[in-house]
């Protein structure tokens, strides 16, 4: 098991101060957003890496707070690779936390052949993601406005 830095690569300088982990030859950063956290996989996820990224994935799983996991700038060399998105769906369903996968169309392709649960929710970019997320919260909304009009 290798031990997780934390590291400032050039191509991926932190924002607002979110500094990049490395987990072997992945890299994740996360930011906190009005709408959602959103954690960022980048780099390889090897079977020498895949808990430290799974563990470090985790770490940014909070109540109350959706996340986006964006994994478009992964290359998955193991199987076991996968099971990420698993321990992601198994952990958030058990807090009750929206969540909401972004992926490329092959990524996708895999997970649906891969995966025998249903599949997350998925959105091509990280500004879809949070838009429909936006949309979720404006649906949750209006079906609980009438609640609380007050009585004529």
């Amino acid at each position: 098991m290798t031990t997780a830095t934390i590291a400032t690569p050039t191509p991926l300088l932190p924002r607002r101060g979110a500094p990049v982990i490395e987990c072997g030859t992945a890299r994740i950063r996360a930011q906190a957003r009005h709408l959602a956290t959103v954690v960022s996989v980048y780099g390889e996820v090897t079977e020498a890496n895949v808990d430290d990224v799974t563990a470090c994935v985790r770490r940014f799983l909070l109540p109350e707070t959706p996340i986006v996991l964006d994994i478009c700038g992964v290359h998955i060399r193991t199987t076991r690779g996968l099971e990420l998105i698993g321990v992601i769906d198994e952990h958030c369903a058990a807090i009750r936390v929206p969540w909401l996968l972004v992926a490329t169309d092959a990524m996708v392709e895999v997970l649906a052949l891969c995966v025998a649960e249903d599949l997350p929710a998925t959105a091509s970019s990280v500004p879809a993601a949070l838009h429909q997320l936006a949309d979720w919260n404006a649906a949750w909304r209006s079906l609980l406005l009438p609640l609380f009009k007050k009585p004529a």
